[in-house]
C-alpha cells in the first residue's frame, strides 16, 4: 500500500467513524432530553468543556514513544493527529484522547461497538 493508498484508507475509515459517533452522540443526546437534562443543561456543559480545553487543560500537542524506535515524537503542527519521528521516519499517529492508558473492555462504554 502506498502513501496515497494509505491516506485514502485513512479517509473512509475517518469517514465512517464519524458516521458512526454522529448517530452514537444523537441516541445520547436525545437520551439524555428523555431523562429530563434540558438542551440548556447540554450546552452550558458543553461550554463548561471548551473554556477548559481554552485555559490549556487539554494539551493537543501531545508527545508519545516512537513504536519502532522508541524516540520521542511530537504531533504535528500542520498536520492535526500526525507525527513522524525524526530519528528513523516512521509515521504515528496521534489519536484523540489518547492519554497512554489502556482502557479495557470494562472501562471502554463503546467497546461493544468494535472502534
Amino acid at each position: 500500500m502506498n502513501d496515497i493508498q494509505f491516506e485514502e484508507y485513512i479517509r473512509t475509515e475517518l469517514t465512517n467513524k464519524i458516521k458512526m459517533t454522529e448517530v452514537i452522540l444523537r441516541a445520547y443526546y436525545e437520551l439524555m432530553l428523555e431523562s429530563g437534562i434540558t438542551a440548556d443543561e447540554i450546552n452550558q456543559k458543553i461550554d463548561e468543556i471548551i473554556s477548559r480545553k481554552v485555559k490549556g487543560d487539554y494539551n493537543r500537542f501531545i508527545r508519545k514513544n516512537c513504536p519502532r524506535c522508541g524516540s520521542i515524537v511530537t504531533e504535528s503542527y500542520t498536520q492535526p493527529y500526525r507525527g513522524m519521528c525524526a530519528k528513523c521516519g516512521t509515521k504515528v499517529m496521534f489519536y484523540p484522547f489518547d492519554d497512554g492508558k489502556e482502557e479495557t473492555k470494562e472501562t471502554d462504554p463503546l467497546a461493544c461497538l468494535d472502534f
